[in-house]
């Protein structure tokens, strides 16, 4: 679900793929937000320019977002996903300054703020490729930076599970919030 980019010969498939995952899990198990995976992840974490509230005021969904002229409605991920939220009644677990906002919002689902202990960012604040180099975090010193400095501004933290120290990590990163004076736990 979600590895691979989204093929254009293969949307509906990929997106029936999808629907009946998440149907399948919240009616299974229940759930209280959704989070995309990997490539769906990236595909729907769309950078927003810098005036992007002013201009959702403005503007339906439909309508550009930026400079370079896309729409929200001609990528059939997002509004797949919005579909799920809305249908579920799930908040979105995401990157509060892409697009993940936006379709949270459109929703009328909370975005819960996201972000990545052992990943690297770009200046525009998503995610350095995995096929880049040094876009996983592997040094104790670097992690525990990340977390410091995205603390403050996220409501939860992803530490990857196929990292070569993720369960040192996951120690790290949970004393590091701990030193820092943050609570860690569930939030219901």
């Amino acid at each position: 679900m979600g590895r691979g980019p989204m093929a254009a010969s293969q949307v509906r498939e990929y997106l029936n793929s999808v629907f009946s995952q998440v149907h399948w899990f919240v009616n299974s198990f229940g759930a209280s937000y959704l989070k995309p995976h990997g490539a769906f992840y990236n595909e729907t974490a769309m950078v927003l320019p810098p005036d992007w509230e002013s201009k959702m005021r403005r503007q339906p969904l439909a309508t550009r977002y930026e400079n370079g002229g896309l729409f929200l409605a001609e990528h059939p991920g997002m509004q797949s996903l919005m579909m799920m939220l809305r249908i579920n009644k799930l908040a979105l677990m995401g990157l509060d300054v892409t697009a993940h906002r936006i379709l949270a919002d459109r929703a009328g689902q909370r975005i819960i703020r996201e972000g990545f202990a052992d990943r690297a960012y770009r200046p525009d604040g998503t995610l350095v490729p995995r096929s880049e180099p040094e876009s996983l975090l592997t040094r104790e010193a670097d992690v525990r930076s990340q977390v410091a400095l995205l603390a403050p501004h996220v409501d939860s933290l992803c530490l990857h599970g196929d990292g070569e120290h993720c369960v040192e990590f996951a120690h790290l990163v949970r004393d590091e919030l701990i030193s820092l004076g943050y609570e860690v736990g569930v939030d219901d």
